[in-house]
């Protein structure tokens, strides 16, 4: 799953716009990676706990065994949703892309929590190479994200263990660095815009706006 969200970085965000045969190639290498991990989990933990699309007594038993390879899954599932839609990944999209493996609320909702820190990293990245309107997307991407994952009843949350409780909060805290990241972004770009128009100066391209963005990524993401 790590790789497969290397792999998705590595991957210019205009791509998502793109139609021509290295995008074809770029996205099929990715694919194949997703498709490997359909086949790891479906010929490997799966058939190791011999369990059924319904959840088993086995699949509880060992459940905080592989929990945190299934949020990783669905963390590379969520951030390539957002990165080729925009979007968020839905629990009933995300069911069938694991499907016939179960999949439980709480893996869910923890990997789509660490998707946010990929999709932050990505709009950084964007804007360093001049594509500012990835930063203003992700921006409001991951405001939706975490007023949705806030959200969750505390009645939802006592099912779970103690440990996953303290997960979510712990992520929902680390969601919020990586808004504000984003949201430092687009003000920098917002507010060399409007200096440019007081000043009575050319717009530059993209380019040239992403070489000054380019400046403050490395220190953002870091």
């Amino acid at each position: 799953a790590k790789k497969a969200i290397f792999e998705l970085q590595r991957l210019k965000s205009s791509l998502r716009r793109l139609q021509d045969t290295q995008t074809q190639e770029a996205w099929a290498k990715t694919e194949q990676t997703f498709d490997r991990l359909q086949g790891l989990l479906r010929g490997g933990i799966l058939k190791e706990l011999e369990a059924t699309p319904a959840f088993s007594d086995t699949y509880w038993q060992y459940h905080q065994v592989f929990s945190p390879g299934v949020q990783e899954y669905v963390e590379a599932l969520a951030f390539r949703h957002w990165f080729k839609d925009a979007q968020i990944l839905q629990f009933q999209a995300a069911c069938e892309k694991l499907a016939p493996f179960p999949l439980e609320v709480s893996d869910y909702l923890l990997g789509l929590c660490d998707a946010s820190g990929e999709v932050m990293r990505l709009a950084v990245q964007s804007s360093a190479l001049g594509e500012q309107g990835v930063a203003l997307e992700a921006s409001s991407f991951l405001d939706t994200l975490r007023r949705e994952c806030t959200r969750i009843s505390a009645r939802t949350r006592r099912a779970w263990p103690p440990s996953m409780q303290q997960d979510l909060d712990r992520k929902l805290v680390t969601m919020g660095e990586s808004l504000q990241k984003v949201q430092d972004v687009c003000y920098r770009l917002c507010l060399r815009r409007a200096e440019r128009a007081v000043l009575g100066l050319d717009d530059r391209d993209e380019a040239d706006d992403g070489a000054d963005a380019g400046m403050q990524a490395e220190k953002i993401i870091g």
